[in-house]
C-alpha cells in the first residue's frame, strides 16, 4: 500500500448491528483502507503554431516563418502521445506487482 495518497473516500457505516444497535450512535474506532492506483485523467493538449505571413511594402513578394521540424503536417502526433503506445505495452497485466 502507498504511504502517499491523492484523495481519500470514507465509507460510512450505516444501518444497525445483528442487536439492533444503531451505528450512527457509535464512534469509530479505525478505518480498513483498500487502494485503487490509477493513472490521472489524460487531457489532449493541442497546440497550434501560426507561422507569421508578411508581405514587402516595396515589392510585394509574401513570406512565411518556417515551422519547427517537428512540425511537418497541418496535424500531427507529438511525442508524448506517440510515447503513449509504448507505455500501455510497458504496463503489467493486471494483478500484477508494478
Amino acid at each position: 500500500m502507498s504511504e502517499h495518497v491523492d484523495q481519500v473516500v470514507v465509507i460510512p457505516l450505516e444501518g444497525r448491528c445483528g442487536c439492533g444497535q444503531v451505528w450512527d450512535d457509535e464512534e469509530v474506532e479505525a478505518y480498513r483502507a483498500r487502494q485503487v492506483h490509477d493513472l490521472p485523467e489524460i487531457r489532449l493538449l493541442v497546440t497550434e503554431y501560426q507561422a507569421e505571413v508578411k508581405t514587402c511594402p516595396h515589392c510585394q513578394s509574401q513570406e512565411q516563418a518556417s515551422f519547427p521540424e517537428d512540425v511537418p503536417g497541418q496535424v500531427q502526433y507529438g511525442p508524448r502521445l506517440h510515447g503513449r503506445e509504448y507505455d500501455r505495452r510497458a504496463l503489467p497485466a493486471p494483478g500484477t506487482h508494478l
